[in-house]
């Protein structure tokens, strides 16, 4: 399991060995998580994923930031696109099947999402 605390180290295979290592650098259960984005062909980046209030008391809103993308913007959209369908999906007890990861991708992309 992932260690979800400052200095916890987070390690995901995006497929055929191409991994992506983050270190946590703040966390706060239930509100924020901020870690490092490092590929090994790209330049270091960020990611923060923050949570509040919602416009009912049903949910939360989530606010995903990912800095120093540049002309990689609309990939990484497309990207995170996929991981929060995935995420919501799981969250209402209904998860997608992984190997359907990048099919889901190149649909989004050919909707210019």
């Amino acid at each position: 399991m992932a260690e979800l605390w400052p200095d916890g180290r987070l390690v995901v295979d995006h497929g055929g060995g191409y991994i992506c290592t983050s270190v946590v650098t703040r966390a706060k259960p239930g509100s924020t998580l901020a870690m490092s984005w490092r590929f090994p062909d790209e330049p270091d980046r960020a990611v923060t994923f923050e949570t509040g209030d919602g416009p009912d008391s049903e949910g939360c809103v989530l606010d995903l930031t990912h800095t120093g993308l540049g002309d990689l913007a609309a990939s990484y959209r497309i990207g995170w696109l996929v991981h929060l369908t995935y995420l919501e999906a799981a969250v209402h007890g209904t998860p997608l099947p992984l190997d359907q990861f990048w099919n889901l991708h190149a649909t989004f992309a050919a909707l210019h999402l």
